[in-house]
């Protein structure tokens, strides 16, 4: 079930583990398809699919999966284009709340201790 990818804390009322790689997967894979429903392919339900999909996979942060949702819903009910750009902004920005810092590098003595 899922990448893998766990979040720091599951809310008890989701469906599966979410991950932000797995968001980004999905909403590229809308994005794609949605190129190719301009070429004249039939991709409406897929793209539909994957921007739910993105929505479930973003429930830790509820914020994206509503964001997310509503933009799914707008192009069901009159075609309009998500904002990718914004979603991608808002990931980023979660990314870089959650990160860790880097761990202190060891230090290295500047002159190397000889033994006598």
């Amino acid at each position: 079930m899922g990448c893998g990818n766990k979040t720091d804390g599951a809310a008890p009322d989701q469906t599966r583990p979410s991950c932000l790689d797995c968001v980004e997967k999905h909403l590229g894979a809308a994005l794609v398809l949605l190129s190719e429903l301009r070429e004249g392919y039939r991709y409406r339900l897929l793209i539909i699919g994957h921007l739910h999909e993105a929505a479930e996979e973003s429930q830790a942060w509820p914020d994206i999966s509503r964001h997310i949702r509503a933009a799914r819903r707008r192009f069901q009910a009159s075609g309009a284009v998500p904002d990718f750009a914004a979603i991608g902004k808002m990931i980023e920005d979660s990314r870089a709340k959650t990160r860790k810092p880097p761990a202190e590098p060891p230090r290295v003595p500047l002159t190397p201790e000889v033994e006598p």
